[in-house]
């Protein structure tokens, strides 16, 4: 039976820039997110859900779905406007022609979806980032150690192809140990254009989507996307 990842020795790939053609802005990026409070993962949020309301997202809405507080959120947004990727308006923040050409190419990579089944225990939230560039199997211990160490309490890393998921180590079908959790994920409208999944499950959704979604961008760093 396959079981889901808890804990185990961290491996560190070495890496360089910071999302591919946006390395111009590397250095200031790595500043933010060298700040505890501010992860990866906030910046594809922010980015989606300005994205998915015409440009526009409010610093309530940042807050409800990251998870920062207040202070924390406003000083996010400030950060954006000083990269460029927004600009204040009134009800909120607006992309920049630059944070749209940003959003567009992240979310063309990644994409992201709570998880309703429950594998491990009924207190875990689930979250799946589904990522488009092709599965690298020497990274799939660094992948799930990842999980853990941003915050998740038990990480999955399902492969896809030819329309089905797979358990990477084994290649057998999830479908027969998990056939609940086969038919959530394989019903997600990227499925076919993806080439892989991360799963985590925290105590929390916030914990659980920011650790898989972190996940997926410094995974995007290392293949220098």
């Amino acid at each position: 039976m396959h079981s889901m990842w808890r804990g185990g020795e961290e491996h560190s790939p070495n890496s360089k820039g910071v999302l591919g053609e946006w390395r111009e802005t590397s250095s200031q990026l790595r500043r933010i997110l060298g700040r505890s409070s501010v992860r990866p993962g906030h910046i594809y949020i922010f980015l989606y859900e300005a994205s998915r309301r015409g440009g526009l997202v409010s610093r309530y809405i940042l807050m409800r779905e990251t998870g920062l507080t207040e202070a924390r959120a406003k000083t996010f947004m400030r950060k954006m406007i000083e990269l460029g990727l927004a600009r204040s308006m009134k009800g909120g923040h607006h992309l920049t022609e630059r944070g749209e050409k940003l959003s567009k190419y992240l979310l063309n990579l990644v994409s992201d979806y709570s998880v309703k089944y429950k594998a491990i225990k009924n207190e875990l939230d689930g979250w799946a980032t589904y990522v488009k560039p092709v599965f690298k199997r020497e990274l799939l211990i660094w992948l799930r150690d990842q999980v853990i160490r941003l915050g998740g309490e038990a990480a999955l890393i399902l492969r896809i192809k030819e329309g089905d998921i797979f358990f990477p180590e084994s290649n057998e079908r999830l479908e027969r140990y998990h056939p609940d959790l086969y038919n959530e994920l394989v019903g997600k409208p990227v499925f076919n254009k993806s080439s892989f999944i991360i799963l985590s499950y925290a105590k929390t959704t916030e914990v659980a989507r920011l650790s898989s979604l972190d996940t997926a961008l410094t995974y995007l760093e290392i293949l220098g996307y």
